[in-house]
């Protein structure tokens, strides 16, 4: 989600909501569909004034390669990715309460959330490029 600049909260005051997925390369499709559905019902329900309201919202993906080397190929899975960051732990709290709102929440939770390789849930930012 694109936004103006705007004041950043000091990093140790803002909570990430990290998740790390290892999809099977034939199922990339449709959790690239349910990732899209994600980012739309964010940009329709996460941009008042108040939260949630996130200040940094991306979503990640690139092949998984043998050995973390791409000259070994691939293991036939996608990592996909989505990162969010808030001004504080209200911010995580509310986005949580609101996903149940999320249409494809089942979705979300039948295909992609079994593929978890790791996640940060309600974590704090140590660091930041923005001051």
């Amino acid at each position: 989600i694109r936004r103006p600049p705007r004041s950043t909260p000091k990093p140790s005051s803002a909570a990430s909501d990290v998740y790390k997925r290892q999809v099977p390369d034939n199922k990339v499709a449709e959790a690239e569909k349910i990732f899209q559905s994600h980012e739309k019902w964010m940009r329709e329900t996460h941009q008042g004034p108040e939260e949630p309201n996130p200040i940094v919202y991306v979503i990640t993906k690139a092949p998984e390669f043998k050995n973390n080397d791409p000259s070994q190929g691939t293991t036939g899975f996608t990592l996909l990715g989505i990162f969010e960051a808030y001004r504080d732990a209200s911010g995580f709290q509310a986005h949580m309460a609101s996903a149940q709102s999320w249409k494809d929440f089942p979705k979300f939770n039948e295909l992609v959330a079994p593929n978890v390789v790791g996640g940060i849930l309600s974590g704090s930012v140590m660091g930041s490029m923005t001051d």
